[in-house]
């Protein structure tokens, strides 16, 4: 009976040791096929999409691909360190829709890259053909931003072409301002913005205001954004186009457009300045005496006026005494500002006379070598037709050009002085 018994317990520890021996072949079996699968799965899964641009590759779709697990090469040079994304060196993620780019002199039709797997092992994941396929749709284009001035509803568009060239760079437009005179009436409550506003009686006043219209060169598939930044002016509709914006005072405005393409989301903007001016009248231009006698006479007129023309404006220098008389007519009443004063032998003069027309009260200015000489309210304004600037000459005067400049508004003080510094120092008494 014993004899059996240890025969039963060797056959048991033999059964049990091949069991182990089973079980431990499996566990190193199971371990290697993870291993191995860890391995497979490790190599990314994805498509790359050639553009017609050959230094660039779309990642077309699948896993994301990491920069550290990543080796470009182009010909067996090593070139990871150069590849960027949308200009970005330091990426870390190559994900759907984007495009590496190569560096310079290096192009997808050699390009290699090689994905590190988990076990540190280089799987192949990309090799250049050559080939270009479909490519991704690249950014629509930038849209053109640029616009113009096409009409102003009060006052008018001056041309560069009419003013100095001093003054004609400092501005892309020169927008006479327009006065208009409201009449007193009676208002039965109104709306403005949000507010009722009560009945009021309005005495009547003076309201000046441009209405300019820009109209914006780009129109298909595009959003507008107009702005306009200066002493006081509203913008009716930022999103239109054309655009109209009202200039409601005298200065220097900025407007601003902002075109904006649907698709792609691409912007682009362009500034023009525009200058607003009072209506008037700014005659200018320069004077030398080379005798001791004479007069020189400037003027518009109307030629049908009979023996006294009827002036739209007239500049005179004559002599008075030992001085000459400086003087600045408007209208056929001649209305004028005037200076006496010395005016040397062989030295030219800058003369300037000005109206400016302002809300009920008209100005005139007399300007010598950009000082004010004489200013004085008038209720006289120009002759309403286009004569033309003709000169008469006694002896002894020259002038420069030889027509005066005649500007169809008044110019300031300011405007006048960068004249009369600019052509002083450009051709006159140097």
């Amino acid at each position: 009976m014993l004899r059996s018994n240890s025969a039963v317990s060797s056959v048991v520890g033999v059964v049990l040791l091949l069991l182990l021996v089973v079980l431990a072949a499996s566990v190193i079996g199971l371990t290697l096929s993870a291993a191995t699968q860890n391995a497979v799965e490790s190599t990314p899964n994805v498509q790359f999409i050639l553009s017609a641009d050959p230094q660039m590759l779309y990642h077309g779709g699948g896993d994301i691909l990491y920069k550290d697990r990543l080796k470009f090469y182009d010909n067996g040079v090593d070139i990871t360190s150069d590849v960027s994304i949308d200009s970005d060196d330091a990426w870390t993620e190559w994900r759907t829709g984007q495009a590496i780019t190569l560096p310079d002199d290096y192009y997808v039709a050699n390009l290699t890259i090689i994905a590190v797997d988990t076990l540190g092992r280089d799987q192949l994941l990309y090799r250049g053909s050559g080939v270009v396929v479909t490519p991704v749709p690249t950014p629509t284009h930038l849209p053109d931003a640029s616009f113009t001035l096409t009409s102003v509803d009060v006052g008018q568009e001056v041309s560069p072409l009419l003013l100095p060239a001093s003054l004609a760079r400092t501005a892309d437009h020169f927008v006479v301002m327009g006065w208009e005179w409201f009449d007193g009436y009676w208002v039965d409550g109104h709306w403005e913005g949000w507010h009722w506003v009560p009945g009021y009686w309005v005495d009547g006043h003076w309201e000046k205001y441009a209405y300019v219209e820009f109209t914006a060169d780009e129109t298909d598939g595009v959003t507008y954004t107009w702005s306009s930044t200066g002493p006081d002016s509203n913008v009716d509709d930022p999103t239109s186009n054309p655009g109209y914006i009202r200039f409601n005072a005298v200065g220097d405005y900025s407007i601003t457009l902002q075109v904006t393409n649907t698709t792609s989301g691409l912007s682009n903007s362009s500034t023009q300045t525009v200058s607003v001016r009072t209506p008037g009248i700014t005659v200018m231009t320069w004077i030398l005496r080379d005798g001791n006698q004479g007069s020189r006479y400037f003027h518009a007129y109307n030629s049908s006026g009979g023996w006294f023309p009827e002036y739209k404006w007239q500049l005179l220098v004559d002599r008075d005494g030992n001085t000459y008389d400086l003087e600045f007519n408007i209208g056929p009443y001649q209305d004028h500002v005037t200076s006496s004063q010395t005016i040397s032998l062989n030295r030219w003069y800058h003369v300037s006379g000005t109206f400016e027309q302002t809300e009920g009260y008209n100005y005139l200015n007399l300007y010598v070598n950009g000082q004010n000489k004489d200013s004085d309210t008038t209720s006289d304004s120009p002759a309403d037709y286009n004569g033309g600037t003709t000169t008469v000459t006694a002896n002894h005067f020259e002038y420069d050009p030889p027509l005066p400049y005649e500007i169809p508004f008044a110019l300031t003080q300011e405007d006048i002085i960068i004249v009369y510094n600019a052509e002083d120092l450009d051709s006159h008494n140097p």
